[in-house]
């Protein structure tokens, strides 16, 4: 039937011996088979499924062990690198407790974002242009499909709902940790001072908290166009993080943390890139071809299947489809045309906004120095009011560090 309309011979029954489509079929309905009757039936042996189907729910079960697996790995690497960033802050030496604590947020955020998120999406994608890339780009999946949500979307929700369980309990590492040394040598220390010393409890740092956090902020604003859920994990995060710092900070710590505004300010200055990123993947999830759509002028929404001629009585089934960089043909459906509007909308008042911050930051420093009596530095040196000095910041001028009380913010790193 089919092949009368390419100018193929009609079919005489039987079996294909010049191709294994045959055994392809077969395989296919003994998947579907045995997926429809269900691991119950399998379970209870009805009608002797228990033999017959031995093969697939043992690929099934083995299947879903290696994922797991894989969760486990990943969320387990998430850890170490939050030890390891925290080792290789505290390695740089920085001037101030605040360059510290940010520098350490910096690091871990972008850290997971890469092993979260970024890793397994290129691993996965299969991008003929970035095919030369060593180990990237050469995976299974060319566009956003059921398949590549069945197997990428579902490993990232998992990772994400790990992350926001085990990230909050890990800051309790430090107390646990603290608490077993007492109980361990309590009754061994011999001075007074090592006894206030063992006793002394784990410092609270915001900067352990704020990396993986502002991860987690940015890997599911970007992905929660595709997948919602990721907000629901988001917060639980937020739940177990609150029980987790109430319970340390109040119970063990008793020391409120330093909060600085740097901190804050890495939020402020993540959070409208990673809004801007989540409207960019929105127009290429909504935008694909597959779901139905209004089109625009000259757009087309569905795929379909053609039979194209190639050799003697051989077909070849050519999917019409998208480019991969054709952003046109998703903006020419309404699905997508929605989020590139509110893409276009936000980039021109995140602009407009990060204009106006300069400009206004520019007036309020030159008001406060005029009303402090702080001249520019160049007309400071000038005058001879101030010399042999690059900047007025105290890290630049430590030989003022005594004018500081002892373990001031200000001089804690000189």
């Amino acid at each position: 039937g089919a092949g009368a309309g390419v100018g193929l011979p009609p079919w005489g029954g039987g079996f294909d011996s010049s191709s294994e489509v045959d055994e392809c079929a077969a395989h296919a309905c003994y998947g579907c088979y045995c997926s429809a009757m269900g691991s119950r039936a399998y379970n209870a042996n009805t009608d002797g499924l228990g033999a017959f189907c031995d093969e697939y729910f043992t690929n099934e079960v083995l299947r879903d062990v290696i994922a797991a697996g894989g969760v486990v790995v990943s969320s387990a690497m998430n850890i170490v690198i939050k030890e390891a960033n925290q080792l290789m802050s505290q390695m740089e030496r920085s001037h101030s407790l605040t360059a510290q604590e940010v520098s350490f947020s910096c690091k871990m955020m972008l850290a997971l974002i890469i092993n979260t998120m970024m890793l397994p999406l290129f691993l996965g994608a299969d991008i003929g242009e970035l095919a030369k890339v060593p180990f990237l780009f050469q995976g299974e999946y060319s566009e956003v499909s059921s398949e590549w949500y069945n197997e990428f979307g579902n490993r990232f929700i998992q990772i994400a709902l790990i992350n926001a369980i085990a990230f909050p309990l890990s800051c309790l590492g430090k107390v646990g940790k603290w608490r077993l040394m007492i109980w361990f040598y309590s009754s061994r220390v011999r001075t007074q001072q090592q006894l206030n010393d063992l006793y002394r409890p784990p410092r609270f740092f915001l900067s352990e908290r704020y990396g993986p956090f502002l991860a987690a902020i940015v890997y599911s604003v970007i992905f929660s166009s595709g997948m919602p859920v990721l907000y629901a994990t988001l917060v639980l995060w937020c739940g177990v993080q609150m029980i987790v710092d109430r319970l340390s900070l109040l119970r063990y710590c008793a020391t409120p943390p330093r909060y600085t505004g740097k901190l804050a300010a890495v939020l402020i200055h993540t959070v409208p890139v990673a809004v801007i990123l989540h409207f960019c993947i929105a127009v290429y999830v909504f935008g694909q071809r597959t779901l139905p759509s209004y089109t625009l002028v000259d757009g087309t929404s569905g795929n379909w299947i053609s039979a194209e001629f190639v050799v003697g009585n051989k077909t070849q089934e050519v999917v019409q489809g998208d480019g991969q960089w054709d952003v046109g043909q998703r903006m020419a459906r309404v699905n997508g045309l929605v989020p590139a509007l509110a893409l276009m909308s936000t980039g021109a008042c995140l602009l407009a906004t990060y204009v106006w911050l300069a400009y206004t930051r520019r007036s309020k420093l030159d008001e406060e120095m005029r009303a402090e009596g702080c001249p520019p530095l160049h007309e400071a040196i000038r005058t001879g009011r101030l010399t042999g000095s690059a900047s007025y910041s105290i890290t630049a001028n430590p030989e003022y560090k005594h004018l500081f009380p002892p373990g001031d913010d200000v001089s804690e790193g000189l």
